[in-house]
């Protein structure tokens, strides 16, 4: 008989955090922790098997996905998690002249991601503006190909009118 083990209580929590996996740096926002691992939503969740590494200040947590869905996915960790930590991030002190703790000029700010629901409506909107300019052009060379066969149909009783007026 196979008995499973009760599930490790879960902290509920709403934490923005930075991940790096294969694909480079996101963003995304831990909604719920335990000790050993954790589920976070983002825009474009990191394939399952794949290992990840999550930054909140200067501490890290290592672990590998054990599930992705939509938007979310769940991380086993590789060490235990310290929520105390993830929730307090290190609080780095900063030289007068360092140029990171200014705030950022908009032409230097980093590029805006749009949102999956932007990229979809967006997408939306580009398939809509393509589907009618594909029914225009079809639209249009059929009527071409319609006028020409017209003209060639009207085109050889006149021809035959003309030469015997000439005669």
């Amino acid at each position: 008989m196979v008995v499973n083990k009760p599930r490790e209580p879960r902290e509920t929590v709403n934490i923005t955090v930075r991940f790096r996996s294969d694909s480079g740096w996101d963003d995304a926002h831990i909604r719920n922790v335990s000790s050993r691992g954790l589920m976070a939503e983002c825009d474009e969740p990191p394939p399952s098997g794949s290992y990840i590494e999550i930054r909140r200040g200067s501490y890290v947590v290592v672990g590998r996905i054990v599930w992705a869905g939509y938007d979310r996915f769940g991380m086993r960790a590789q060490d235990r998690i310290q929520l105390s930590q993830l929730e307090e991030p290190t609080k780095v002190a900063r030289r007068a002249n360092d140029r990171r703790a200014a705030p950022r000029k908009p032409e230097t700010a980093a590029a805006y991601r749009p949102s999956m629901g932007e990229r979809q409506a967006r997408s939306a909107r580009f398939s809509r503006a393509f589907q009618f300019i594909a029914i225009v052009v079809i639209a249009g060379a059929a009527a071409a190909a319609v006028a020409e066969t017209v003209f060639n149909i009207l085109s050889r009783p006149i021809t035959v009118v003309e030469r015997a007026l000439a005669g």
